[in-house]
């Protein structure tokens, strides 16, 4: 581990604590990130003494705990505070050692793009240019990757995970094989997402520098033959999609993300379905299945999201939801 990363104080520490979780089999990118913006906050705001103690602690959360953050990523955060001062502590370092807090609902409301806005960011990803062919640039994977998340409602980190032997085009799906809920899945490849996948795959395999072409390589690479980061992509998004999109992005964690994409690709999917002629309720069964949800129940958030963005397509059938409640309702009374 290159301690070069981190600059604060405590970075022989936080590298330390990485490579022994590294030993252990774990390789969780969500802690590098966690533990980097916590080396960021103390670079600027270095603790008095060196020390870290229940007052450091507190305006470090009071700065981490954004209105915008679900819950479970508040957690997440803490967590990784909460293992660093362990790791202090362990090695005889005096230090404040916080209780984890608990997890409640999501605060965060996702951004649902518009038909439009969707078409906006393909075109902005079409059209971007890199500003010099020496360093590493991940622009032309990311027409064939926003499409792919569209289309298929997958997650980014998903995406990121896809090996060149995960995708079957004659069978028309492609194999998910790290997720959230570590349970394995396809993702099925449509008619209009088959020919851009089919055209970023020629244009990579002009990479000569690595084996971009081999059935364990990451599917998608930077113009060196490198797996795309999450920094990288997002920060391309942040400042130069959106933008050229005509989306504003609001910052701090207000959004619109990337992962806004797979809420959106859910809530269209949920209004074709409808606008079609299928039941509401029959379609939530199929959505959580399409969307990698073990619960159901994760994926009536949705149902919600739609009412609000098109409360028009499913008014109708919610009025019919409700005369069937009522039935019931009056049945269950008669019964007892």
């Amino acid at each position: 581990m290159k301690t070069a990363l981190y600059n604060s104080i405590l970075k022989t520490y936080i590298c330390g604590l990485i490579e022994e979780k590294h030993l252990h089999g774990f390789q969780s990118e969500s802690l590098k990130y966690n533990l980097a913006e916590i080396d960021r906050y103390m670079q600027e705001n270095p603790p008095l003494d060196n020390r870290i103690d229940e007052s450091y602690f507190n305006s470090w959360l009071a700065y981490a705990d954004n209105p915008n953050l679900s819950r479970k990523t508040v957690y997440a955060k803490v967590s990784c505070f909460r293992q660093l001062m362990i790791y202090m502590g362990n090695l005889g370092i005096e230090c404040f050692v916080p209780r984890l807090p608990r997890e409640n609902e999501h605060r965060y409301v996702p951004h649902i793009y518009s038909e439009k806005e969707i078409l906006d960011i393909f075109d902005a990803c079409d059209n971007l240019k890199p500003r010099t062919f020496r360093g590493r640039t991940c622009c032309y994977a990311l027409p064939a990757l926003f499409r792919l998340l569209y289309s298929t409602g997958i997650r980014l980190g998903e995406a990121f995970a896809i090996k060149n032997k995960d995708i079957d085009f004659g069978k028309h799906h492609i194999f998910i094989n790290k997720t959230k809920n570590c349970r394995q899945r396809f993702a099925p490849i449509n008619k209009t997402l088959e020919p851009v996948l089919k055209e970023y795959i020629h244009f990579r395999s002009r990479i000569t520098c690595k084996p971009v072409d081999d059935p364990s390589s990451p599917f998608f690479v930077n113009n060196r033959g490198d797996a795309l980061t999450k920094i990288a992509v997002q920060h391309i998004f942040k400042h130069i999609i959106l933008a050229k999109a005509g989306i504003t992005y609001i910052g701090h964690h207000a959004g619109p993300r990337i992962h806004d994409i797979r809420h959106t690709a859910c809530v269209h999917a949920l209004k074709k379905l409808v606008a079609q002629g299928y039941d509401l309720y029959c379609c939530m069964p199929l959505l959580a299945n399409f969307m990698g949800h073990i619960n159901p129940m994760s994926t009536e958030t949705y149902l919600r999201l739609t009412q609000e963005v098109y409360p028009e397509v499913i008014g109708a059938q919610a009025l019919q939801a409700e005369e069937i409640a009522h039935i019931l309702s009056r049945s269950v009374t008669t019964k007892f």
